[in-house]
């Protein structure tokens, strides 16, 4: 008997309720019935008012239903300006190909025999230290044409110029390894390099779009560092990211 009059004064309550919300909602009608009953004939503007109600009101939500204020942390001018750690990145890479396709990686024989108690790492360094310098050369061009013919947004130019540098003699090194330990093998697994690094080293889109491959290969990626650091210049440092990827 407890429960059954516990359940009556809600099911008395909850009538209660409706009762009020049916007598305003009676109301209303009543109020738009009368309106509508002193409307003249033909004009319809009474009508559409009760309808629609405001219609700027209506149109400005429908078309903006969500305003947004956005706050833009390290701001980049430009899509050029975006790409170009990527694109200069690339740029370093390839030199250093068409550096191994163009000079002679070993030492002739003839000069082997002219140089006495010739040690392998001798003859490495010693042939590297031309692809060094003219590799060097390479990456300023590159990235004084970033700064002052393309005019790329760069927040520390210098420090641009450094990891150009830094990342060529790094690239140049892999790329004369491969070429002088395994010949033409080697220059072409550098080619396959720069097809797996293009994706996996998320210069173009972020590495989490890339599948899963790619995902793995990213942090084996020389590219992913040499473009996380000619970033952090462009755009602006956040904590010691640059010195991490250098």
């Amino acid at each position: 008997s407890d429960s059954v009059d516990l359940d009556l004064s809600q099911i008395k309550k909850t009538l209660s309720d409706s009762g009020k919300l049916l007598s305003k909602a009676a109301k209303k009608i009543r109020k738009t019935t009368g309106k509508l009953k002193n409307a003249k004939d033909g004009d319809n503007s009474d009508l559409k008012s009760l309808i629609m109600g405001n219609k700027e009101d209506l149109t400005s939500f429908l078309a903006t239903p969500v305003q947004l204020k956005t706050t833009k942390l390290y701001p980049i001018d430009n899509y050029g300006s975006s790409m170009a750690p990527f694109y200069s990145t690339l740029s370093i890479w390839i030199g250093g190909i068409v550096l191994v396709a163009m000079l002679k990686v070993n030492i002739s024989e003839k000069m082997k025999k002219s140089l006495r108690n010739l040690q392998n790492y001798q003859a490495y360094f010693g042939r590297y230290i031309i692809f060094l310098i003219v590799g060097l050369m390479q990456s300023t061009l590159i990235a004084l044409g970033d700064l002052y013919y393309l005019g790329i947004q760069c927040e520390h130019p210098f420090l641009f110029v450094f990891a150009c540098w830094f990342s060529s003699i790094v690239y140049v090194n892999i790329i004369f390894a491969l070429a002088i330990t395994f010949k033409h093998i080697g220059k072409a697994v550098a080619v396959l390099l720069v097809i797996l690094q293009i994706p996996g080293s998320s210069g173009t889109y972020p590495i989490e779009m890339m599948p899963e491959f790619f995902r793995k290969l990213h942090p084996l990626m020389p590219f992913t560092y040499g473009i996380n650091a000619m970033r952090e210049c462009v755009a602006g440092y956040y904590g010691h990211i640059y010195l991490e990827n250098m």
